[in-house]
């Protein structure tokens, strides 16, 4: 609860999110889902919905950060020890000493944290284009905190990194397939991986591979064999790991990647390279 001082006048749960009043405010907080999931961070989400002091105040408490360009805006409104009824037609009733209020609900944060919190995913997602673009990120951790993280990867305004990094933290492994067809091999290697000695082809590849996608970990590597040296190394492993689920299509990988000999390949990948090629050819 956001006001200072204050005690809670009354709270109701409605579609699993909690709507409390104090004296002089009216609050919307979102629980997050961490006893689902070891990935998500405590705490909640809350909004000030409506207060009898000021419309630009209390600031709201999103994520752990006081937020105000993303939050629904505070309405204004006479309350007197409001008391939590129920929804209806878009609006949260309150009834207070000078009768029921209505207060609304009609913020696109709001309409998405409700319907995702009763379950109702497709209805949430039509919400979503309501969001401006560049606040696709701060709706994205929004949205993850709630436990829909197949919601984030679907937003147009988030990272390719950040979709990636999704699919392989919450194994969306569809949709991280879908973005592997969808974003050429060259996008993906762009992805900076901290101070690991993998690349982000090598971690994406590994995981599909685990995850029974042979054939676009060989497409992968295939695309990857004319990018260079440096993606010539990420081809190798890939068809490496390739090796223990498809032992032919992994050797044909490995024959164009390190080349034979007398070609114009023959120096790629120095005295191991043509130790690679030599062993090859002789099988």
């Amino acid at each position: 609860v956001n006001e200072v001082g204050c005690r809670v006048q009354s709270a109701k749960f409605i579609h699993n999110v909690l709507f409390c009043t104090t004296r002089g405010t009216v609050q919307c907080i979102f629980l997050n889902n961490d006893f689902l999931s070891k990935h998500k961070s405590c705490g909640a989400d809350s909004f000030v919905l409506s207060s009898f002091t000021s419309p630009d105040a209390p600031l709201q408490n999103f994520g752990g950060s006081k937020v105000i360009s993303f939050s629904p805006p505070v309405k204004f409104m006479s309350l007197d020890c409001p008391d939590i009824v129920d929804i209806f037609a878009g609006s949260l009733l309150v009834s207070t000493s000078s009768g029921i209020q209505a207060v609304s609900l009609d913020h696109p944060i709001l309409r998405i944290g409700i319907l995702l919190s009763a379950g109702q995913l497709e209805k949430a997602k039509l919400w979503t284009c309501a969001v401006p673009i560049e606040r696709h990120d701060l709706l994205s951790d929004f949205v993850e905190r709630l436990g829909y993280p197949e919601v984030c990867v679907q937003l147009e305004g988030i990272s390719l990194v950040t979709r990636i990094n999704l699919c392989l933290k919450y194994k969306l492994t569809s949709s991280l397939e879908k973005i592997v067809n969808d974003f050429s091999v060259a996008d993906v290697r762009k992805i900076k991986v901290g101070e690991s000695n993998y690349s982000a082809i090598e971690y994406v590849g590994a995981y599909l591979l685990a995850h029974g996608n042979g054939e676009l970990v060989r497409r992968m590597a295939s695309e990857s064999i004319v990018g260079g040296d440096e993606s010539r190394r990420e081809a190798f492993l890939l068809a490496s790991l390739l090796l223990a689920v498809n032992s032919n299509d992994a050797r044909r990988l490995i024959r164009r990647i390190i080349g034979s000999k007398n070609t114009a390949e023959d120096e790629w990948g120095g005295p191991v390279g043509q130790y690679m090629r030599n062993f090859v050819n002789s099988l």
